[in-house]
């Protein structure tokens, strides 16, 4: 659910030693375009202390997605995931690279990549980021016509945060919008367009993401 961001060694510079433990569930009936089914995933990494390296942090994530035929070969595609980044011993605050991101084609549509968070890189360009993630997605993906082409229409939320006070604080990012998959030999191919809901900027008129296999 993390981006580990690569950054000039004079913005932000170090190595993480780590330890993961993750399950999963997969009960879908298709890997790469799903009608039915559930998949779950949790991590618990730890890294730094005996591990040695320059970062000392725990991190929660999980995340499920459910799919649900309708009938007709329609779909109700779901989403929830979150994650939490907890810093000990040496390190007071995550570093930058450490950190979660949120926006774009596969999470947030309608946002840039990286476009929210209450943190950002000092002297770059290199987006917003934070230590706390929610995110959520629904779709409604419609029959191949023909057997080729198929409509979609989604709805998106999630916020980057300091914490759960700050979550309530800043409140969800939304954004909906629709598109197409086209069914190819290796999975869908898709072509989405997304508004940004909540307060888009004066000219805003959404964005296009084109994409392999469906965003989840």
């Amino acid at each position: 659910l993390h981006n580990r961001l690569r950054l000039v060694a004079d913005t932000a510079a170090g190595i993480t030693n780590s330890v993961v433990l993750s399950g999963q569930y997969d009960s879908r009936d298709e890997i790469f375009d799903p009608h039915r089914g559930a998949f779950y995933q949790t991590a618990a990494e730890v890294a730094g202390g005996p591990l040695l390296g320059d970062n000392d942090l725990y991190r929660l994530t999980a995340e499920a997605r459910w799919f649900v035929a309708l009938g007709g070969e329609f779909v109700l595609a779901l989403r929830a995931m979150g994650g939490r980044l907890i810093p000990y011993g040496r390190t007071k605050k995550a570093p930058y690279y450490e950190q979660f991101s949120l926006g774009g084609r596969n999470y947030l549509r309608g946002y840039p990549d990286r476009s929210l968070g209450p943190d950002t890189v000092p002297g770059t360009a290199a987006g917003r980021y934070g230590p706390a993630i929610v995110n959520a997605n629904i779709e409604l993906r419609g029959a191949y016509v023909l057997g080729r082409v198929a409509p979609v229409g989604f709805l998106d939320c999630g916020q980057i945060t300091s914490g759960a006070v700050d979550l309530l604080l800043r409140r969800l990012e939304f954004g909906a919008g629709a598109g197409i998959r086209v069914r190819t030999p290796i999975g869908p191919i898709r072509l989405d367009w997304g508004k940004r809901l909540k307060s888009p900027p004066p000219g805003d008129w959404g964005r296009l993401y084109f994409g392999i296999l469906h965003a989840f």
